[in-house]
């Protein structure tokens, strides 16, 4: 794809490799420079630079992938109604991006801006302004009765004026400067003026417009189309990016497979006290809380399994180049063995079921499954006796594809 720069999550690049003004988006590290973003920063002039999600196998990336992760961002930053989520996620979008998409949004919903101007007209249909009828009418007496020949009807009718031509204008500049990545957004305006427009005494003049007229989109649209001027004078690019892609990894695994809150409150917590010897100090007390990032019911064989998905944002890059054979830590496994065994069964009345952990499918970005058993993680508990963990692959446009469509998953 020409004019695009594209770099992997986690990825490890050398120190020629990383242009100057992008070093905030990586970590310096010993041999070089780690990729701790994903999202993208868009320019009217220079290269496009496209930060992937870990695993993706660029090569096969299109402009359709790209604007699909621009609609997942933009997605997110306005939904983080998921347990543990909504606090941790942040995602910068700079004010320019915040105009176009606020700018895209009233185009969708409202159309490019027609004004409308209310005319009184000599007419047969409409409301007759009764006003003007008396006042430019002489009226006549037949049979004692006073009739007036000429009645004024009030029209609205529609007025291409200067909000209308600016509006079409910068929708089009987006269409051309931007279009290709914001889902192939295409916009023409048919009647441009012959001179390009004076942007000083364009803004001049909307706000003057603004103080005339007290409807609400008319207002806003104004401020939306005088601050994209600004922005267009200070910055050339759009800047969509996130250090917190596991947390919308784990949203959209929550969604596809429907995460069920509800079963938290089975779950167990851990209690702890701490005196001080001297007792100087209160005694404290607390609660830690462990919260499995999916629970979700599955049917099999005439009962209810509970299981559990832990969504595990991985690089799988050592693992599979460079033979690795610590992929998960330890940590992670008890956690999710401790999961199971802190629920109570008999209070949610439902079975204990599988356990799952998620990751990104290396190098595959789409498949026609939204999900693959892959692997498993097994072990010999002397009290519990063997205990497994499947492995799922799941290729993150799919899933990124299917969580935006609100589609939904069942495990087996």
């Amino acid at each position: 794809m020409s004019e695009v720069n594209f770099f992997i999550d986690n990825a490890l690049y050398k120190n020629d490799e990383i242009p100057v003004n992008l070093e905030r988006f990586f970590k310096k590290v010993r041999n070089g420079w780690r990729l701790r973003s994903v999202g993208i920063i868009i320019s009217e002039k220079d290269n496009t630079t496209v930060f992937l999600p870990k695993n993706c196998d660029i090569a096969s990336i299109t402009e359709n992938d790209i604007a699909l992760l621009i609609k997942l961002l933009i997605y997110s930053s306005k939904n983080t109604h998921y347990s543990n989520i909504e606090d941790d996620l942040y995602i910068e979008m700079n004010d320019k991006f915040m105009i176009i998409n606020e700018l895209l949004d009233d185009l969708y919903k409202n159309g490019i801006y027609i004004g409308e101007k209310k005319e009184t007209i000599k007419s047969n249909q409409g409301k007759i302004n009764w006003s003007k009828s008396i006042s430019s009418s002489k009226p006549i007496i037949i049979e004692d009765e006073i009739y007036l020949l000429n009645l004024y009807r009030d029209k609205n009718k529609k007025n291409i004026e200067l909000l209308t031509t600016v509006h079409g204008i910068v929708m089009e500049q987006i269409s051309n400067n931007y279009g290709r990545f914001l889902n192939g957004f295409n916009y023409t305006f048919k009647n441009k003026p012959s001179k390009p427009l004076d942007v000083d005494s364009t803004v001049t003049k909307l706000q003057l417009l603004k103080k005339l007229n007290n409807e609400h989109r008319t207002g806003h649209l104004i401020d939306l189309i005088i601050s994209y001027f600004d922005q267009t004078r200070n910055s050339e690019d759009l800047i969509l990016l996130t250090e917190n892609f596991n947390l919308i990894w784990e949203m959209m695994i929550k969604s596809i497979f429907t995460h069920e809150q509800r079963y938290m409150e089975h779950l167990s917590r851990p209690y702890w006290e701490l005196r001080d010897p001297n007792g100087e100090y209160k005694v404290k007390k607390g609660r830690n809380t462990h919260i499995p990032d999916a629970l979700v019911v599955t049917e099999r064989e005439n009962h209810s399994d509970l299981d559990i998905i832990d969504a595990k944002y991985y690089d799988l890059t050592k693992t599979f180049e460079k033979n690795n054979t610590k992929l998960i830590e330890m940590e992670s496994i008890v956690k999710q063995y401790f999961y199971e065994f802190s629920i109570d069964y008999t209070s949610s009345k439902l079975s204990s079921g599988k356990n799952y952990f998620a990751m990104p499918w290396f190098r595959v970005n789409r498949d026609d499954k939204i999900f693959s058993k892959v692997g498993k993680i097994e072990i010999d508990l002397p009290r519990f006796g063997r205990k497994r963990i499947d492995v799922l692959f799941i290729p993150t446009f799919t899933l990124m594809d299917s969580f935006l469509k609100r589609q939904k998953y069942y495990l087996e």
